[in-house]
């Protein structure tokens, strides 16, 4: 007796599969699940910025023009600066020129004995009263002063002279005073004499001596004794 076959006992029953694709997995179907074409949409490509004006070959690199003013502004400087040495250097000839002038002039002055306090010009001064000579002052405050014994004759002392001469040189001072006294009869002499030359901006007292008694004049002259 043959027993029946139970259904639920049968081997599953697995359909063949073809083998792999050696492509890999098909891709999406253009067709879409309704198996019509599906509509393509292009897609956009990289964007670009705007091309800006056409630059000539001929045009200056940029910053050109500043570099231009930059090397003007320097050759001006320079040649400025060229004319202030210039004039500053010509300034200083026409002063050094001045100078040598003035000295010259007041060289050449102090040999002319009919200048103001020349030997042939002598000024008239009061006992003890500031004057000038050569470019020489003498401050007020000098006085006569009496010998020290019967040999000598009077003195002055207390004669101080500073050098304020215009072209700043050293001097070197001799100066005579005489003494007149009634109808222009001279009584005696004084000399006096600076100790070697006095430099510019310098005060010195002078040395002074007489052979005479001088005491009753009625007028003192003084001039430069050179």
């Amino acid at each position: 007796m043959t027993t029946p076959e139970d259904p639920t006992q049968r081997a599953p029953h697995n359909p063949a599969q073809p083998p792999p694709s050696p492509y890999g997995a098909p891709g999406p179907s253009p067709y879409g699940a309704s198996g019509q074409p599906a509509q393509q949409w292009p897609q956009a490509g990289p964007v670009y910025p705007p091309a800006g004006p056409a630059q000539s070959p001929y045009s200056p690199p940029p910053g050109s023009g500043k570099s231009g003013r930059t090397v003007t502004i320097v050759v001006g400087a320079v040649v400025l600066a060229i004319l202030l040495v210039c004039g500053g250097t010509v300034t200083l000839v026409v002063l050094g020129i001045k100078n040598v002038s003035d000295a010259v002039d007041e060289s050449i002055s102090e040999f002319d004995t009919n200048r103001p306090g020349g030997r042939d010009n002598p000024i008239e001064v009061e006992i003890g009263e500031e004057f000038e000579i050569d470019g020489v002052s003498y401050a007020a405050g000098w006085r006569l002063e009496a010998p020290q014994n019967e040999y000598d004759g009077d003195s002055i002392a207390g004669l101080r002279g500073t050098n304020e001469r215009d072209d700043e040189s050293s001097e070197s001072v001799s100066l005579s005073f005489t003494f007149i006294g009634a109808d222009d009869v001279e009584i005696g002499e004084v000399r006096c004499r600076s100790d070697g030359t006095i430099s510019h901006g310098n005060t010195e007292e002078l040395d002074c001596d007489g052979n005479k008694r001088v005491g009753g004049a009625e007028r003192v002259e003084v001039a430069a004794s050179y």
